[in-house]
C-alpha cells in the first residue's frame, strides 16, 4: 500500500502515476485522502487532550466527595461526561478510517487475486511434466509477467502442448488489467468485455496470429498443427505481456515475425497489469485522437472528441500521453545507438534496446535463444539497466526522482 507520508508531501507525484496507469477516477481519492488525514490528525490531537484532561478531572471526584463538596463534584462529573460525549462524537465524525479501510480492502482484493491465480497454477503445471521446484518458479514468474525460467531453452525444454497452453492462458491474464478483472468477478464479466481497452488487447492477439500463422506457412516452418496454433499464440502473448518465456526458435519464421514481435514488445499489454510496454491504453488513444484529427481535417466545423472507456480525454492528458510516446521511442533509439557503437549489429541492438526498456526479456541474433548480452563491457551494461529502470517505472516517475526539485520539495514539505 502507498505511505500516507509520501502521499501527504507528494500528492502531484502520485496523481500523475495514477494518470499514467489511465485511472483518471481515482484522482478524486487523492484530495479526499488528504484531507481526511489531515482531519484524522486533527482530531487525534484533540481525542488525546482530552483524554488527559478527562483522566486529570476525574481524579478530583473523590477528593471533592471526601471534602463533602458534592455539588462541585456533581459539576466536575458534568465535565467528564461532556469530555467523554466530545471522544465519542470525534470518533464517529472522522471517516479516514473508513476510507483507509476500503483501500486496504481493494488492496487485500489485489494481493488475494494474485496469490489465487499463482496458487492455481502451481497445482496446473505439476500436473504436467514439470517438477513442484519448477512449478513454482515458474508460476511466480508467469504471473508476474517476468519471465524467468530454471531452464535455458526456456519453456521449450518441457517439450509439452499442455505446459504452453497453461502458461499461455495465464499470461494472458497477467497482461489484463488487475482492477478490471476484480470488478468482472464482483459485478459481471459482461464489464470486462465492455472495456474498449480489453477489447483491442484481444483482438491484437488475433490479427498478430493471422499474420504469423501467414509468416509461418510462407516461409515452409509449417511441421503440424502445433506449429500454427499452440507456437505462434504462445509467443505473441509471450511478447505483448513483456513475460519473455520462450518456446522454440521462433527467430527462423522471418522478417515480418521479427517485426511484429518488437511491435509486440514495444506496445505491451494493458495498463493496471503487471506487463511492461507503453501500454494499449495509450495506443487506443493515440489511434482515436488520430481518427479524430483526419475528420476534424475532413470537416474543419466539425466538434469532436476522445475518449476511452467513456472517460473524455482533455488536452492536459493528451500532451502527457503524446510526451510519454516521445521519451519512450527516444530512449529505444539511445539505447540501439548505444548498442550498436558497443558491436552490436543494428536490427540486433534495436530490438535488444526495445526488449530492456519494455522489460520483456526477448532477444534476436545476439541476444536471442543462443546469445546473451555478455560481451557487453559495463558502460552498455549501465544503459541497458537504465533502461530497464525507466520502463519498469514509466519513465515520469524516474525523471520526478533524479529531478533537485523533487527532493527540494519533499524537504520543504516535511519540515512545514
Amino acid at each position: 500500500m502507498l505511505d500516507i507520508k509520501f502521499l501527504r508531501t507528494n500528492p502531484d507525484i502520485v496523481k500523475q502515476n495514477i494518470k499514467n496507469k489511465f485511472q483518471d477516477e481515482k484522482l478524486p481519492l487523492v484530495d479526499q485522502v488528504i484531507e481526511l488525514d489531515k482531519e484524522f490528525r486533527e482530531s487525534k490531537t484533540r481525542a488525546e487532550a482530552l483524554r488527559a484532561n478527562r483522566n486529570k478531572v476525574s481524579k478530583q471526584i473523590g477528593a471533592l466527595m471526601a471534602q463533602g463538596k458534592k455539588d462541585e463534584a456533581e459539576v466536575v462529573k458534568k465535565q467528564v461526561t461532556d469530555m467523554a460525549d466530545e471522544l465519542e462524537a470525534r470518533g464517529g465524525s472522522v471517516d479516514a478510517e473508513k476510507l483507509s479501510a476500503r483501500l486496504s480492502l481493494t488492496a487485500k482484493m489485489l494481493w488475494g487475486l494474485y496469490a489465487l491465480l499463482t496458487f492455481v497454477l502451481i497445482l496446473l503445471l505439476w500436473c504436467g511434466p514439470m517438477t513442484f521446484f519448477d512449478s513454482v518458479c515458474h508460476a511466480f514468474s508467469c504471473i508476474s509477467t517476468g519471465g524467468y525460467s530454471t531452464q535455458n531453452e526456456s519453456i521449450a525444454a518441457f517439450h509439452s502442448p499442455y505446459i504452453k497452453v497453461v502458461l499461455m492462458l495465464f499470461m494472458f491474464i497477467g497482461g489484463t488489467s488487475f482492477g478490471l478483472i476484480i470488478v468482472g468477478l464482483k459485478s459481471s464479466v459482461r464489464e470486462i468485455w465492455r472495456n474498449d481497452v480489453f477489447r483491442a488487447y484481444l483482438g491484437a492477439v488475433l490479427v498478430y496470429y493471422a499474420l504469423m500463422v501467414f509468416a509461418i506457412v510462407y516461409r515452409g516452418h509449417y511441421t503440424g498443427w502445433e506449429s500454427v496454433t499452440i507456437d505462434p499464440l504462445f509467443h505473441i502473448i509471450s511478447a505483448m505481456t513483456s513475460t519473455g518465456f520462450s518456446a522454440g526458435n521462433w527467430e527462423g519464421w522471418g522478417i515480418l515475425v521479427l517485426t511484429l514481435t518488437f511491435f509486440m514488445m514495444y506496445v505491451g499489454a494493458c495498463a493496471g497489469s503487471t506487463t511492461g510496454g507503453a501500454k494499449f491504453d495509450r495506443l487506443l488513444y493515440l489511434v482515436k485522437n488520430f481518427r479524430s484529427v483526419v475528420r476534424k481535417y475532413v470537416r474543419p466545423r466539425l466538434v469532436t472528441s476522445v475518449d476511452v472507456n467513456g472517460q473524455y480525454i482533455n488536452s492536459e492528458r493528451s500532451n502527457e500521453i503524446s510526451a510519454f510516446i516521445f521519451i519512450y521511442t527516444l530512449l529505444i533509439i539511445f539505447g540501439g545507438v548505444v548498442l550498436v557503437v558497443h558491436g552490436f549489429p543494428i536490427v540486433d541492438a534495436f530490438f535488444s534496446s526495445v526488449s530492456c526498456i519494455s522489460n520483456n526479456g526477448l532477444g534476436a541474433g545476439v541476444t536471442g535463444v543462443t546469445g546473451s548480452y555478455d560481451f557487453l563491457p559495463p558502460s552498455g551494461m549501465w544503459v541497458m539497466s537504465v533502461l530497464m529502470l525507466a520502463g519498469r517505472l514509466e519513465i515520469f516517475t524516474l525523471i520526478a526522482i533524479l529531478s533537485p526539485s523533487f527532493w527540494r520539495n519533499s524537504i520543504n514539505k516535511s519540515k512545514i
